[in-house]
This record gives C-alpha cells, structure tokens and sequence, in this order.
C-alpha cells in the first residue's frame, strides 16, 4: 500500500489514462515505467491535463468493459525536491517531500539527514525567498550565519510545523510519486 495508506484521498490527483481516443494499455512500456518510478513523455502529458474532480460523471467517459487490459485513471500524488540551505551550518542538503506532509515532518527529514545531531523542533525554517523571489542555489551559497535577516525578508515569514508544504507553492518542476 505505501504513500496511499498515509496520503489523505483528497490530496491524490486523478487523471483520465487517454491519448485521444485511446486507453493506455497495461502491457504499454511507459506504464511498466511506472513501476520503477520513472514518468515518461507520454504520461506526463496526461498528468499535465486538467484533473478529474468529484462532480465528473463516470459514465461520460466511455469507459471499456472490466476484461480489457486498459488503464483508466492515472492517480498522482505530488512530491517536491526541496533545497535546504542549513544557515550557520554551511551545508546544503536535498529532500523529496510530498506535498501533503507538514513543515514537521520536514523538520523531521531534514534531522534524520545530517550528520550531526539536531532535534527538529530546534530548528526554525524559513522560506528561501528574497522579497517575492525565491533563492536560487547560487544565492544559498552566499548565505552566511550573519546574512539570514537579509534572506527572510518575505515578512521574515517562519514556517509553522503544521502547515502543509504544499500551501507555500514551491518552485520547481512537481513529481509524481510512484509504487
């Protein structure tokens, strides 16, 4: 079961598994992609369109009788990779997190990844921006321990444990996770 044992239903996006007038089939080679935690071309075409929400109709869909080998919905559940830059640490750390989880539960990841022992709730996180634009890994570089007043200068807005990371938009590329 995995994520989708923890992952709330309403966080999961559902996504019509057509191309055209086609279903996708089972024994298509993207979707054996998919079981290795790889996205291809093609699906993630369908993931980009718009996704299906709870007043669709499942019989406007057409969809085939229960033997065919066809695919009929996509479920996605989004993931970000988020730089972290440790001010006053010097270290830049990577973590993939699903867009459900809290600020907490990043807290969590990210004390679990280094290599030193910092309990979660010691650390305050902030978002990575510099008026309304978000850092790039070229300004993280830059940062130094006597240099975070100038990075937090968004409303120096502290990031509260409970609030889910999806709320603060990220930037970059969203993933889809995969079992």
């Amino acid at each position: 079961m995995g994520v989708y044992s923890t992952c709330p239903p309403h966080e999961l996006s559902l996504y019509l598994a057509k191309q055209d007038t086609s279903w996708i089939k089972a024994t298509h080679p993207e979707v054996k992609m998919l079981r290795s935690d790889k996205v291809g071309a093609e699906v993630k075409a369908l993931l980009e369109n718009e996704a299906m929400h709870q007043t669709m109709e499942l019989g406007a869909f057409d969809l085939p009788s229960n033997d065919s080998d066809d695919i009929h919905v996509l479920v996605a559940v989004r993931t970000r990779w988020l730089t972290c830059a440790m001010v006053g640490v010097g270290t830049i750390i990577y973590i993939d997190m699903l867009d459900y989880k809290t600020v907490l539960d990043l807290q969590k990841a990210i004390s679990e990844r280094l290599n030193f022992a910092l309990h979660a709730a010691c650390m305050d996180l902030y978002v990575a921006k510099k008026g309304s634009k978000w850092l790039t890994i070229n300004d993280l570089k830059k940062v130094k321990s006597s240099g975070m007043a100038t990075f937090t200068t968004a409303g120096g807005q502290l990031m509260k444990p409970h609030t889910r990371l999806g709320t603060y938009n990220f930037p970059g590329e969203v993933a889809y996770y995969e079992e």
